[in-house]
Parts: C-alpha cells; sequence; structure tokens
C-alpha cells in the first residue's frame, strides 16, 4: 500500500510538473505568435513615424532655404547689381548681418558666364568671415546644374553636398526680375553647413536623438551599426562620392520577448502552480471522508487563479492605453506639421501648395463649371516697406490677408499668400460668376482699410492691383495656365496706373 501511494505520489508529481511544463510552451508560444509580435509591429511602426517626423522637418528646413533664396533672386535690384555692382548696394542688403540672420555660411553670385561677383563666407565657430578658394571646384559643379534648368521662372533647388568632410545644405537657383520670371541675370548660391544647432532645433521638435555621418559611395553603402531602436535616413551627396547619412535613436523602443521581472514571474507562478497542483491532487487522493474538505480548501484557494489571470489582463490594458497615448501624440504632431506645410507662417492663409490642392479639389472633386482666379499684388510695396519698415510691413500683410479671408463669398473660395506682397484668391461656383463685380469688390476691400502709404505715386492709402480670369468648365490640366494668364492680367492692371483690376475670360492654349 506504501509503494502503490508512493508511486502514485512520484505520478502526480511528474502530471503536476507536465501541467507547469504545458503551460510554459502555451505561454511562450502566445507571446511568441501573438502578443509581441503585435507589440514588435506596433513599435516599427511608431519608429517608423518618427523618421517620417525628422523627414519632414528636414524638407522644412530645406524649404526655408529655398524660400530665403527665391526673395532674394526674384529682385530687380539684385539682377541690377550683378550687371554692375554697386558698394552701396552690397553694404546695405549683402552684408555680414544678411547672411547671419538666415543662419547661412555662405552666399555667392555670379554672372550668367559663371564669374564671380561677390561672395562671401562665414565660419561660426571661430565668428570670422573666411575664404572660399576651397569651394571653386563644388561651386562650378552647381553653378552647371543650375544653369541647366529653364529660364522662364524662379526655380530654387535644393541639395546635400560634402566639403572637407562636413555635411551642408546647398541652395541654388538662375536670379529673375521681382516678378519671378525672366531668370537669365545672373545665378546665386546658398550655403548651410548641417552644425550640432541645426541638429538641436530637430531633436526639439522631435523628442529625439540624432546625429549626422558622412559615408564614402566609391563602395558599396554599410551603415556604421545594425543596432536595434536605430534608423538612418540616407541623402546622397551633391553630385558627389558621398552619403550623408541621419542616425535616428528611436524613442520607441523594440520590446525585448523576455526581461528578468517576467522571468521572475514565470518562474515564481510555475513553482505555485506545481506547488498548487501537488497539494490538490495529494489531497484528491486522500481518504473519502476528506474528500469534501480538499474540495472545500480547493475552492477557497481556487479564487486565486481569477484573481492573477485579471491582473495580467490588466496589464494587457495598461500597455493599450499607453500604446494609444502615443500614437494620439504622434498623430497630433503630425497634424500640426501638416498645417505648417499648407499655410504661410506669418499671414497663417493658404501657400501654393494648399492653393493647388483646393483648385484640383474644386475641379476634380467638386466639379464646379466656374471659377474665378484673381491676383492682387500691393502697390509699391517695396517703398511701403524702406520708409515704414519691415515689422510695419509684415503687419500690413496679416491685415490684408485677414480682409482677403473675410471677402463675402457664400461658396466656395480660397485665399493663399502667392509670394511677397502678392496673393491669389480663387472663387468657385455652380452659379455663373461676374469677375469685374468681384475684382472691383477686392480693390475696394483694401482701399477702405484707409492703410497710409506716403511714399505711394498712385494714392495716399495703400491700394492693390487686380488681375483675374474668368473660368469656364476648368480642367484640371490647365492649371500652370491659369496663373500664366491670370499673371499677364495683372500686368495690364498695374500698365494702366495701379489700384485698378482688369479681368478677361481664360482662353485655354491650344498646345
Amino acid at each position: 500500500m506504501r509503494l502503490k501511494n508512493l508511486g502514485l505520489r512520484w505520478l502526480v508529481s511528474s502530471m503536476s510538473l507536465c501541467v507547469v511544463i504545458l503551460f510554459l510552451i502555451f505561454y511562450f508560444a502566445f507571446k511568441y505568435a501573438w502578443t509581441h509580435e503585435k507589440q514588435a509591429r506596433e513599435a516599427r511602426y511608431l519608429q517608423r513615424m518618427e523618421t517620417e517626423r525628422v523627414e519632414t522637418l528636414l524638407e522644412m528646413k530645406g524649404a526655408e532655404m529655398t524660400s530665403a533664396l527665391a526673395d532674394y533672386a526674384a529682385w530687380n535690384d539684385m539682377a541690377a547689381f550683378i550687371r554692375s555692382p554697386d558698394d552701396t548696394f552690397k553694404t546695405d542688403s549683402m552684408n555680414l548681418h544678411a547672411l547671419i540672420s538666415v543662419g547661412l555660411n555662405g552666399f555667392f553670385m555670379y554672372d550668367p558666364d559663371f564669374k564671380l561677383v561677390w561672395g562671401l563666407r562665414y565660419d561660426y565657430r571661430t565668428q570670422s568671415t573666411i575664404g572660399f578658394d576651397d569651394l571653386d571646384f563644388h561651386l562650378r559643379k552647381i553653378l552647371q546644374e543650375t544653369s541647366e534648368m529653364q529660364e522662364e521662372t524662379v526655380q530654387p533647388i535644393l541639395r546635400f553636398l560634402v566639403i572637407n568632410g562636413s555635411p551642408y545644405l546647398v541652395a541654388s537657383s538662375r536670379v529673375c526680375n521681382s516678378q519671378g520670371y525672366q531668370c537669365h541675370s545672373g545665378y546665386m548660391i546658398f550655403l548651410q553647413e548641417i552644425r550640432q544647432s541645426f541638429i538641436q532645433e530637430i531633436e526639439k521638435a522631435t523628442g529625439l536623438i540624432l546625429s549626422v555621418l558622412v559615408e564614402s559611395s566609391l563602395e558599396p553603402l554599410t551603415y556604421p551599426t545594425l543596432e536595434d531602436n536605430i534608423s538612418y535616413i540616407e541623402k546622397h551627396g551633391y553630385r558627389d562620392d558621398m552619403y550623408v547619412l541621419i542616425r535616428i535613436h528611436h524613442d520607441v523602443q523594440l520590446p525585448s520577448f523576455l526581461d528578468w521581472e517576467e522571468v521572475s514571474a514565470l518562474v515564481g507562478f510555475s513553482v505555485l502552480m506545481f506547488m498548487i497542483n501537488l497539494y490538490v491532487v495529494n489531497y484528491l487522493v486522500s481518504p473519502i471522508r476528506s474528500a469534501n474538505q480538499v474540495l472545500e480548501k480547493f475552492k477557497i484557494s481556487g479564487g486565486k487563479m481569477p484573481k492573477a489571470n485579471t491582473f495580467l489582463s490588466k496589464e494587457m490594458r495598461a500597455f493599450s492605453q499607453t500604446i494609444n497615448s502615443i500614437v494620439d501624440q504622434l498623430e497630433k504632431s503630425r497634424q500640426e506639421l501638416q498645417w505648417q506645410s499648407e499655410h504661410d507662417p506669418l499671414t497663417r492663409i493658404a501657400n501654393r501648395r494648399r492653393l493647388e490642392k483646393d483648385i484640383l479639389r474644386f475641379i476634380e472633386e467638386c466639379h464646379y463649371p466656374h471659377m474665378l482666379l484673381f491676383l492682387a499684388d500691393i502697390d509699391h510695396f517695396k517703398q511701403y516697406n524702406d520708409h515704414y519698415g519691415h515689422m510695419e510691413g509684415d503687419f500690413v500683410l496679416q491685415k490684408i490677408s485677414r480682409a482677403f479671408s473675410q471677402f463675402p463669398f457664400d461658396e466656395e473660395m480660397s485665399v493663399a499668400r502667392f509670394g511677397g506682397e502678392e496673393f491669389c484668391i480663387v472663387l468657385a461656383s455652380d452659379h455663373e460668376l461676374d469677375g469685374s463685380r468681384y475684382a472691383e469688390q477686392l480693390v475696394r476691400l483694401i482701399e477702405s482699410l484707409n492703410i497710409p502709404h506716403a511714399c505711394s505715386p498712385t494714392q495716399p492709402i495703400l491700394t492693390i492691383s487686380v488681375g483675374g480670369i474668368v473660368i469656364e468648365h476648368p480642367d484640371a490640366e490647365d492649371y500652370l495656365q491659369f496663373f500664366h494668364e491670370a499673371d499677364s492680367v495683372l500686368y495690364q492692371a498695374k500698365a494702366l496706373g495701379r489700384a485698378r483690376f482688369v479681368v478677361q475670360p481664360f482662353t485655354k492654349n491650344s498646345d
């Protein structure tokens, strides 16, 4: 009897051990196939979102640089300076302060024959100007590519460049007139080193740790590390033999399969489960007399298991809530960056990118048969800035933007800052629109603001010239031609003496 009982105890122990082993097998299988893989997918998704945030900010930094270059390149005075250099213009408009104010390391101008007209290079480490003979090889390549661009409108290009082992952003453009056309007066190049302060701005905006590496492209690209939770953004050099790598240390970490706390919990739980199984089964083989007591104790002690299961489920719910919170924060950041990419930072109205989306939506989604497109230019705005100052000029741009945004129109409307002191207003409707009436309302709307302009040869107050086209059954393929014709009509309004409007029907170019 004792041998039988001893053999049964060993059998019970083996069965209890098998139960624990099966539990561990099912636990690890479930964790690997479902929980861990799901967490890893979510973490990788969030890491991709972090990488996209860095790429978006890099694009925004580049857009700021090309926007500043476009402002300089589309300037009649700049074209005149290249043709006939003037020390006064150089001192007033192209001094060291102008270069530092936009964070540049270099500013270079060339005539149409690639002859250097003026250049300036600044070293932020020594806080002094330095020579740029060592840049001649790189600048020649940049000029060569820029010369291949079309000459019709100002169109800056942005590239990465490696100089003496240091990464730079370089923007180049043809020099045009103040309307951004006739781009054959020469060339301009902006140079900005990707310094630590540049990286720190992106780190502050994203909450990530970044570093910049330079790698040779003469051999297959091999990343310095293949660590988890690190990604790279690869940027090719400017027709060069170097790569610029942006290394991202992700804030969101890939989950480990097991950590020490989980291992300790599993060991403790397995031992407890083994002991409970052994204890319960031993009681089941006790005399019939004590069977009821065993069942009562099992009933009492059995209440602990649901509590353990509930605790684990609670952790998963907490983890899910944390993930949802992170996703919500990333979505808010994405929406904010999306808004910034489609709006002018000064006036807070739409920029060209958003304007294009709105016009294409009016045409392709809403199918409006009637559309008016106005280009409005502030008359003698340069004189206003020179007389009242750029701060007051910015205030006027904001005030006019608000006035345009509140223009009374009951159907679809889009208002955008088209560049400098030029605005675009688009009206779309299912009903026929009187272009002259709305153009006159725009002119009178700005006159009603009564903004003094002592230097205007037109009127003692700030005025606008409006060029508009009436588009019947618009076609998205004619998008660029809309603006070309509207700009031509705006030129007619200016030629007639400004502070007036000219509106004509849109004529589709058969070519």
